[in-house]
């Protein structure tokens, strides 16, 4: 077929709405030459650097696969950059999850303090960060992580390194027309970028994600009314107990010999110096904790002693938690008739949260050990999922932080090597 025919039929099909069969329809986009996604990035990143201050409202959804089965938000967000590094960042909003049923969020972080703020049950929830992760790991706890442009925030923003990125095209978005960048597979959890040709920051973003034997769909942030520097709209980042509300502080352990005064952009605060802080690692012995139950006993680390244990630190909040699941359950359907316990250290910091419900639901049977967020300050927890497998003296054996697609087969392994071969 000659070139002239071939963009005759195009326009035949795009002027009349005709969709060749197999094919998807998509959005208006410009016709256009190839682009370097790279160097589309890269202004980006540049674009990103030279904001002090930014504010939007974001709506967030399901698309695809994730359509209807993942919360709607919507929510103000600002975030300025903070004198000792990092940002500033406030959110307040609501989301709408099963059955209709509302719930709102109002959450704050100053550079050096995250607070949330709990009305059903009166209560701050106070964390003193150690590392910018502990942010967005703070927001998720309040099921907020999803509405905040966290990959802008980062310190090397639309972070690519290692993954291959490709230029989809242009898209209108609220106006804007925007180059369209993924970086990223979806089986891989990429991100898709939609950033706009006039100022280079994104208006909306695309986050892949897979609910478990599914495909990946689309968690999307749609960034709306973006205000930047002197334009943008301040946020509450310090937030202030209101009369009559308990404040809930996270406990921060106190290392001996550590420094304890270290904060959040300080030069030495990475990721390595903190480990020597107190985070547990393999060949550490397993601190005790004591947490209830799904039928309220009390159940202690030293109770196990002389067993295997698993504990797998998630939320219901935390997709990759969700997605990492039926892996443990595996393990303990493997190992249920040996000296092998497998705990769910479950984290949620929000009073609606129905942790034992979903594990009935998805028909997950091992032990759940409720309102974990003690265990998780005292582990230095940081990424969900974490998980640790312990020998039977309380040694860590195996230390696993993030999604892992072959999960059952390293924990099983690491079981192995105390039980023998099974």
């Amino acid at each position: 077929m000659s070139t002239l025919l071939k963009a005759i039929v195009v326009a035949g099909f795009v002027g009349t709405g005709v969709v060749a069969s197999g094919q998807t329809p998509t959005p208006t986009r410009q016709a256009a030459e190839s682009k370097d996604a790279g160097a589309i990035l890269d202004a980006a990143r540049a674009a990103v650097a030279n904001v002090h201050a930014l504010s939007y409202k974001a709506a967030v959804s399901g698309v695809g696969a994730l359509e209807g089965k993942v919360p709607s938000q919507t929510a103000d967000v600002s975030a300025a950059k903070a004198d000792a590094g990092g940002w500033k960042v406030y959110t307040k909003g609501s989301q709408t999850g099963e059955g209709g049923k509302s719930q709102s969020f109002e959450i704050g972080y100053d550079g050096v303090t995250a607070r949330a703020i709990n009305e059903a049950d009166k209560v701050i929830f106070e964390k003193t960060v150690q590392e910018w992760p502990d942010v967005p790991t703070f927001f998720a706890t309040q099921s907020a992580r999803p509405v905040v442009a966290w990959e802008v925030l980062d310190e090397k923003a639309m972070d690519a390194a290692g993954k291959a990125t490709k230029w989809l095209g242009a898209e209108k978005v609220g106006g804007e027309m925007c180059d369209v960048v993924q970086v990223g597979e979806p089986a891989d959890h990429g991100v898709k970028y939609y950033l706009s040709q006039a100022d280079h920051l994104p208006r909306r973003i695309d986050r892949f994600e897979a609910l478990p034997g599914q495909e990946a769909g689309v968690r999307r942030l749609e960034i709306a009314d973006l205000k930047l520097d002197d334009k943008s709209v301040a946020g509450t980042y310090s937030i202030a107990a209101p009369e009559g509300y308990a404040v809930r502080v996270a406990k921060r352990e106190r290392v001996a010999g550590g420094d304890n005064e270290r904060k959040l952009g300080d030069p030495d605060d990475t990721k390595g110096h903190l480990a020597k802080r107190g985070a547990v690692n393999e060949g550490d012995m397993a601190p005790d904790f004591s947490l209830k139950d799904k039928d309220g006993k009390n159940v202690t680390l030293a109770d196990l002693k002389g067993k295997v244990v698993v504990m797998d630190f998630w939320g219901t909040w935390c997709p990759w938690c969700v997605k990492a699941m039926p892996q443990v359950q595996k393990v303990h359907e493997k190992y249920k008739d040996k000296d092998v316990v497998v705990l769910g250290m479950d984290v949620e910091g929000n009073a609606a949260a129905k942790p034992l419900e979903f594990m009935k639901r998805n028909k997950f049977t091992y032990n759940t050990l409720l309102d974990a967020q003690p265990a998780t300050e005292t582990y230095k927890v940081s990424a969900f999922p974490t998980l640790f497998v312990l020998d039977k003296t309380g040694k860590v054996i195996f230390k696993e932080e993030g999604f892992s697609p072959d999960l059952f087969e390293k924990v099983s392994k690491a079981i192995d090597g105390v039980l023998g071969p099974q």
